[in-house]
């Protein structure tokens, strides 16, 4: 994992009093400014290799960690409300607005799922935000591959409903997120990815993903899809048509065929960081 000295750790209060920490990256007045949401496994820190490049074009980025991730060590891979964790969301993007330069919304991997939802709502009407140019998805965890075992899902429902807080697998691997050897090494000793998580985590995911699913059709803002071809994680022909159902007249949707799911890790990602820079530079 490549590290610098540009980031900085912070935390702000969430709307339950709940301490929740970030990443930042001070970029240059005017500059583009990103608010990235990590996956289901990572955290912040998984989003460094990009953010340092980002950083280096004077843009400035506010990585959060999920409730119950990361550095986030309290009621670790358990949260009970969707409705809590979009406004996390929502409080971070107000933080973020405060800097001077125009403002986007990144979601990767599961992080696309609460991403989709708050942009849509706000396109409803539905929610404040302040406002926001452009919303990039990276390999969008709307409709995956991987899953648990049924088994597993009906423990999830029995323990959901008892309101159990016992840990279940989350179900994939290291070898699902990349084949890049450096970054392979990395998440295997990483001492905060997330590898469990509670029954709790697991049905509220289900309820905000079959609420992503429904929102492309509820997006106009200007979209970025950028999808790895090699992806053992995401449904990468269900992305394609949830792409093609959002309603954005601007919106640019790319596959990364040499690619695995995790698009920051990879060993070739030069097409990807001039697309995504690009892109980011064009609607700034």
């Amino acid at each position: 994992m490549e590290k610098t000295n540009k980031v900085t750790i912070s935390s702000y209060q969430a709307t339950d009093g709940t301490p929740l920490s970030y990443r930042y990256w001070a970029g240059r007045p005017g500059r583009p400014v990103l608010v990235q949401l990590h996956g289901i496994e990572g955290h912040s820190e998984w989003l460094e290799p990009t953010a340092n490049i980002l950083n280096d074009q004077g843009m400035t980025i506010y990585a959060p960690d999920r409730r119950g991730s990361g550095l986030n060590k309290e009621n670790r891979g358990h949260f009970t409300s969707n409705k809590q964790l979009l406004s996390d969301v929502q409080e971070m993007l107000y933080i973020a607005s405060k800097e001077d330069g125009p403002l986007f919304l990144v979601g990767n991997c599961w992080g696309a799922k609460p991403a989709a939802v708050l942009i849509s709502q706000w396109q409803q009407g539905k929610i404040e935000l302040p406002n926001i140019r452009g919303l990039i998805l990276t390999s969008p965890a709307l409709v995956t591959k991987a899953d648990l075992t049924f088994p597993q899902k009906i423990k999830v429902a029995f323990e959901w409903i008892l309101g159990i807080k016992s840990p279940i697998a989350i179900p994939l691997t290291p070898e699902m997120l990349t084949d890049n050897k450096p970054y392979l090494d990395y998440i295997v000793s990483d001492p905060n990815r997330l590898t469990e998580a509670t029954a709790a985590f697991f049905a509220q995911t289900f309820f905000l993903t079959e609420t992503a699913k429904r929102q492309a059709s509820k997006i106009s803002l200007p979209l970025l899809v950028m999808q790895a071809g090699r992806d053992d994680i995401v449904d990468t022909a269900a992305i394609e048509k949830w792409f093609s159902q959002a309603s954005s007249a601007d919106k640019t949707y790319k596959n990364f065929s040499w690619m695995a799911h995790s698009l920051d890790f990879d060993a070739k990602a030069d097409e990807y960081l001039d697309l995504l820079i690009n892109w980011i530079n064009q609607h700034s």
